[in-house]
């Protein structure tokens, strides 16, 4: 609701989202936002009602724990405490949830007056434990094996993954309101101002309004910049964060696609997909931790980053799963050359904490034009190619045939 004070200053108390946002953009940037992470969001107002529609939720909230009066009524009370922390501390606030995954909480704010909140997560930074789940299956009226499936599921992060999604979110949505609301305070000063010049004939008092009002117009200028500034920089941040791997720097899926679109769109370029999965990662993982696995990643990256031309480009797509697209191929005894390469620096021990971890990979190659002509025809062709190599001797390549 717009409302203006009697001293024609605008009432911030009983301002709405919809006042200074609008809201298929905020629907659009969460939908892609929610998409490159792999999060599940949605934007509320003060009142707790929903103004956008649920963007990347998962089966196993949506079609599970929210399936029952009993499940429903907890998700309602987990997410009316998030808000009321996130309210309460005008910042992010990470929580667990009822069910327990790890949720979050950004209020959205107009100075320390808050207008709604972006509830969001649905994710979980450790493997679920099936006792826990069972229990809560039961407690909430739904089918234990079901909710055992849907929580296998459930997207695998780190805390700070989850804290970085609701900064970022927190920044563009408080960055979005800041500009609304300065524009729309620039539309009724200048509607005041205007309402004024018509009520005044002496040139004095009209000189003195003049006078005001422009010292509050270059004043409201100036915050509209600031927070231009902070919104171009917060959408750098978010383009990394959508397009790039948080634990190893990488190109991710997203970026994967619509690079490979890209060249399928120039038609003339030949290109070859390398799709990598590490053979003995997952007992390394389980051996010595998520630590020494996230430190295999991260060194995974580094080593082939260093054994490829800067035309072509290295990306994580999740897991253990790697992918090098080669540029300008000349033939496929360049991409085999790689492909050997991948396979000598990868079988090169790991040395963690003292110790010597060797994993290995299985890599299948997708050449355009022969193995396919669109991106999910030549990554799947890739994959097929990689899956020939792990049911055989493992740590070597396989071109698609």
């Amino acid at each position: 609701m717009i409302k203006k004070l009697t001293n024609g200053e605008l009432d911030v108390t009983v301002l709405e989202i919809k006042d200074v946002i609008d809201i298929n953009l905020l629907q659009t940037f969460q939908d892609n936002f929610t998409i490159g992470l792999n999060i599940a969001s949605v934007t509320v107002d003060k009142d707790g009602t929903p103004v956008t529609k649920p963007s990347s939720y998962t089966s196993f909230c949506m079609d599970l724990t929210q399936s029952t009066k009993e499940g429903r009524g907890r998700c309602a009370l987990s997410h009316k405490k998030g808000g009321e922390e996130a309210a309460k501390t005008l910042k992010p606030y990470i929580y667990t949830c009822h069910a327990g995954l790890v949720d979050f909480a950004a209020p959205i704010l107009i100075g320390n007056h808050l207008i709604g909140t972006i509830l969001g997560g649905q994710v979980l930074t450790s493997a679920p434990e099936e006792s826990k789940y069972r229990k809560v299956a039961n407690e909430i009226g739904v089918n234990e094996e079901g909710y055992i499936d849907a929580v296998k599921k459930i997207a695998l992060t780190t805390e700070k993954n989850v804290i970085a999604a609701a900064e970022v979110l927190y920044i563009v949505a408080n960055s979005l309101s800041q500009v609304g609301y300065q524009k729309l305070k620039l539309s009724i000063m200048s509607q005041t101002l205007a309402d004024n010049f018509s009520q005044i004939s002496a040139r004095k008092n009209m000189d003195e309004i003049q006078k005001k009002y422009t010292f509050k117009l270059e004043e409201s200028n100036l915050k509209l910049s600031n927070e231009i500034t902070d919104r171009l920089f917060a959408e750098d941040q978010i383009r990394h964060l959508v397009y790039y791997d948080a634990l190893t720097e990488l190109s991710n899926r997203k970026k994967l696609l619509e690079d490979v679109n890209i060249l399928l769109d120039n038609r003339t370029e030949k290109f070859a997909i390398l799709f990598m999965d590490l053979d003995k990662f997952k007992s390394a993982n389980d051996t010595y931790g998520h630590e020494a696995g996230d430190y295999i990643l991260k060194n995974v990256a580094v080593r082939l980053k260093s054994i490829i031309r800067s035309t072509d480009e290295v990306y994580r797509i999740g897991g253990d799963e790697f992918i090098i697209i080669l540029r300008n191929l000349k033939d496929s005894a360049n991409a085999e050359k790689i492909a050997v390469s991948v396979r000598e620096t990868l079988s090169t021990a790991f040395t963690y904490k003292k110790n010597q971890l060797f994993i290995g990979a299985s890599i299948g190659i997708s050449i355009f034009p022969e193995h396919g002509t669109d991106v999910d025809t030549l990554i799947k062709n890739a994959d097929l190619a990689m899956y020939e190599v792990k049911r055989n001797d493992r740590n070597g390549y396989k071109i698609y045939s």
